[in-house]
């Protein structure tokens, strides 16, 4: 039975997720800088203990970004690289898309905001009202609510004046499944290893 394999570099979260009919398996790790060491391994085992071949797959979902540059690209060419000379197709995902849907379905009902530090006064928000942009983090700390949840990676960069109410989900909601999530609603995009594109914000869209 053929997988469809789901790569998450777009943080310090290196995820990789291969599912196999109902059967969903990932391996993570978390830390910076420590993609190009774990992510073909963490690739090689899911594939060898699945009995699978990269041109097995049936697809290669790849969380796109926005997000760190250099994971991004260790991604890209990660999938690159494996796919070289196939024709399984890459499923493009939009990162904090993948996030918010993950962390939706943990926690039902909630209002999530999906963020990622984008340095100085920006975070890569996302949220069901907002779709991915580069956002101030005053924008972003003015539209929670109590009750909203906020996921992701600096979050910790709003100041607690406005946190009454509302909960902090850290980096589990950062995960390949997240990609899978995107995928099984219908909204990835369909593309080639050779022609994968990375998602980068250099300025708040109007």
């Amino acid at each position: 039975m053929a997988g469809l394999l789901s790569i998450e570099t777009a943080t310090p979260v290196c995820s990789v997720a291969l599912r196999v009919g109902r059967n969903v398996t990932e391996r993570r790790a978390e830390g910076v800088g420590i993609h190009s060491e774990v992510l073909f391994r963490h690739i090689q085992i899911l594939l060898t203990d699945a009995g699978l071949r990269p041109t097995e797959l049936e697809g290669v979902v790849l969380s796109v970004g926005p997000g760190s540059y250099t994971g991004l690209r260790i991604g890209a060419a990660a999938v690159k690289g494996l796919l070289f000379e196939t024709d399984v197709p890459v499923y493009a995902t939009d990162t904090l898309l993948g996030m918010r849907l993950l962390a939706e379905e943990r926690h039902p009902g909630r209002r999530v905001h999906a963020v990622i530090d984008a340095r100085r006064t920006h975070l890569y928000h996302h949220s069901a009202e907002h779709a991915s942009r580069l956002a101030d983090i005053a924008e972003v700390a003015a539209g929670l609510r109590p009750g909203d949840l906020i996921v992701g990676t600096g979050w910790e960069r709003i100041t607690k004046d406005v946190w009454r109410g509302i909960s902090q989900g850290g980096t589990e909601s950062v995960s390949a499944l997240g990609g899978l999530k995107v995928f099984d609603a219908g909204l990835a995009d369909r593309t080639h290893a050779d022609a994968v594109e990375t998602l980068y914000f250099s300025a708040t869209p109007v």
